[in-house]
């Protein structure tokens, strides 16, 4: 792959970010005002912003094509690396918060917005972001970069959306355990999972202080457990 087409790849990536990020904002700036309903703000949200980033990814970098597999999962390892990936996102959360920035809701929702916002989170969020950044944005980098390069530039993105830098040790590397999923099995869906997964983990937390304990527990024993599995069997690298 020559440089120039590298460049190329790269450039139509950067470009679907930015366009999504551009029109997301023009419209909820433009919409917003219409109504002061908090689940209207939250739909708003859903079809401004997320909408607007799967749209410009698909059109731009890879209409709707999936990864190509690199090399497939045995079925232990795909549940062992579905714990290592929430368990190191977790982690990432865990150490921005030891400088003093909460990743939890200062407001929490109630009632029927509660469950408009589960919907937001748990299933719109991670669809939305899987066939943008695992799907159209991955495929597209894969034409020119290495699965490693690939993964973390595609990670990099995928924090910068996110638009948060206490968030940023936490979006990059779940982004990065997503995009080698995604590679690894030459589909989002296991990407889907995970990332719903991690969503519902979070708010879980947000809501109770016993999810939270448990978490605190399970988590670390399960993660560092499941890296080990994957290092001890050899099946972590990625090809081509």
């Amino acid at each position: 792959m020559s440089h120039t087409s590298k460049i190329h790849d790269l450039f139509k990536v950067l470009a679907a970010f930015s366009a999504a990020q551009l029109i997301g904002i023009v419209l909820i700036h433009l919409l917003r005002g219409l109504f002061d309903a908090y689940w209207y703000n939250i739909l708003l949200n859903a079809v401004c912003v997320l909408g607007a980033n799967v749209a410009a990814f698909v059109i731009i970098c890879g209409r709707g094509k999936l990864p190509e597999k690199s090399k497939g999962f045995a079925p232990w390892e795909l549940s062992a690396w579905l714990f290592a990936a929430v368990f190191l996102s977790c982690l990432a959360g865990y150490l921005t918060r030891l400088i003093g920035a909460q990743q939890t809701i200062s407001i929490m929702p109630k009632g029927a917005d509660l469950a408009l916002y589960a919907l937001y989170t748990v299933i719109l969020s991670p669809l939305a972001e899987e066939i943008a950044f695992r799907g159209a944005a991955l495929a597209r980098l894969r034409r020119s970069f290495e699965g490693y390069s690939a993964a973390l530039i595609s990670a990099a993105l995928f924090a910068a959306y996110h638009m948060s830098l206490a968030q940023l040790p936490y979006t990059f590397a779940l982004g990065f355990c997503l995009a080698i999923t995604a590679q690894r099995c030459g589909s989002i869906i296991p990407c889907i999972v995970i990332h719903a997964l991690n969503n519902l983990l979070t708010l879980a937390v947000s809501l109770s202080d016993t999810a939270a304990a448990i978490t605190d527990i399970a988590l670390p024993i399960l993660g560092s457990a499941a890296i080990v599995a994957i290092i001890v069997g050899k099946k972590y690298k990625l090809s081509k």
